[in-house]
């Protein structure tokens, strides 16, 4: 059985140019890449969908200047909407493989089962006509065909879109929230008799939430007004 040659990782991308161009049109559809690549990107140009984009651009894309050269330079910029379109078509490569791979692990099991049921049965001549079955060697064969296989199929790009947010529930209204004011009882307190010390009337206000002053402080109070009568007096 022929054993699969890992090929060399990939260098990472430096910039997006053209050589990272080249990479992604690679392993998205194969050696041949460019031709391919225009019809690809056709249904994402900005402009709206259409069948293909210029069969040149991918060619003008990748072009460098030659120095010293007389002829003139056809090369053209990479529009900016390319690479996310690519980003997003390399995400579903990669996830398609990942899917092939994992497909092509369960039957090679299956079919490994089968074999080993064959040998007991009698249904195989021997394990001399049987080929080495090993996992990694046939699903690293099946990945590289796949990668070498031109992407034909088309890819929806998938749209986020949040669902709209449920309306708050409405507020009680006012009056639910105060018994007093519904039973159509008085709304405000009535008002304290004169000469009513403030302890006493914030006291009935705030429910208790004032302490109550001091033996001092009232001992204080009271030679206050015994002062101001005095005052008055003269």
């Amino acid at each position: 059985m022929a054993r699969y040659t890992r090929r060399t990782r990939l260098p990472e991308p430096e910039a997006l140019d053209g050589r990272t161009l080249e990479m992604a049109g690679r392993l998205l559809l194969g050696p041949e890449w460019k031709r391919p690549l225009a019809k690809l990107l056709g249904p994402f140009h900005p402009d709206g969908p259409r069948e293909t984009i210029d069969p040149r651009l991918p060619f003008r894309w990748t072009m460098e200047p030659t120095p010293g050269s007389s002829k003139p330079f056809n090369g053209r910029p990479i529009p900016g909407w390319v690479w996310p379109v690519l980003s997003e078509l390399l995400h579903q490569r990669a996830l398609d493989l990942a899917a092939d791979a994992r497909d092509a692990q369960r039957l090679h099991l299956e079919i490994g089962g089968l074999v080993r049921d064959g040998k007991k049965s009698g249904g195989c001549d021997g394990p001399q006509d049987l080929p080495r079955l090993h996992a990694p060697e046939i699903l690293a064969a099946w990945v590289a065909k796949a990668q070498a296989a031109p992407f034909i199929r088309p890819i929806d790009l998938p749209t986020v879109r949040r669902a709209p947010a449920e309306p708050p529930p409405p507020a009680p209204p006012l009056f639910d929230r105060l018994p007093i004011q519904r039973k159509g009882e008085r709304q405000r307190p009535a008002p304290p008799a004169p000469g009513t010390p403030l302890h006493v009337v914030l006291t009935e206000h705030l429910a208790g939430v004032i302490s109550p002053p001091s033996a001092l402080s009232l001992k204080r109070m009271e030679r206050r007004a015994e002062r101001q009568a005095k005052s008055k007096a003269k």
